[in-house]
């Protein structure tokens, strides 16, 4: 049986019984409050909800890799491997001197190079490209991009996708490794 929230009043054996929203205990604060309750209950649940986005696979080679640049710009770069330390600190050097210890390596099976976040996809893009045309330049069999992180450990790292034009050129999905 319905009974009214707001109106005449409630039915009963000696008719019908007046009543009022304060009555019931239903006042405007305890609405507001109780909207706010589900509200906030509906917004929780549905910011818990997974999301679709699948997550970068993480790179586990760097035993294996032949040559490791962390790149910052042409100007400014670290070699993880072979490492190039002077003192206590990573020494820094232009692409160029780092394309030269490249070539010098005994293998040209992988290698890696660890960018840091660019803003601009753009820029990402012509920066992963000059790479790859340099390291194929030199023999390189498979080239993998990495998304840097603070620290100077490179197993972990988030894989990039392959730049896409050559995806394109050379039929590669996104995420795989760049190889001829």
């Amino acid at each position: 049986m319905f009974r009214p929230l707001f109106g005449a009043g409630w039915p009963s054996a000696a008719g019908t019984v007046p009543c009022a929203p304060h009555s019931l205990g239903i006042t405007l604060v305890s609405l507001t409050q109780t909207f706010a309750l589900l509200s906030g209950l509906l917004l929780l649940t549905a910011c818990s909800t997974p999301s679709r986005v699948t997550p970068l696979p993480k790179f586990a080679e760097a035993e294996s890799a032949d040559f490791i640049a962390r790149y910052y710009s042409d100007q400014t770069s670290y070699a993880l491997k072979p490492t190039m330390m002077e003192g206590q600190s990573f020494a820094i050097f232009d692409r160029a001197s780092m394309l030269g210890m490249a070539r010098q390596q005994p293998r040209h099976e992988l290698a890696v190079v660890v960018l840091v976040h660019y803003p601009d996809v753009e820029i990402e893009e012509t920066a992963k490209l000059g790479w790859v045309n340099d390291l194929k330049g030199l023999g390189y069999q498979r080239i993998v991009f990495l998304r840097g992180a603070r620290s100077m450990q490179v197993n972990g790292l988030p894989v990039l996708e392959s730049p896409a034009a050559v995806r394109v050129l050379l039929g590669n999905r996104a995420r795989e490794t760049i190889s001829c």
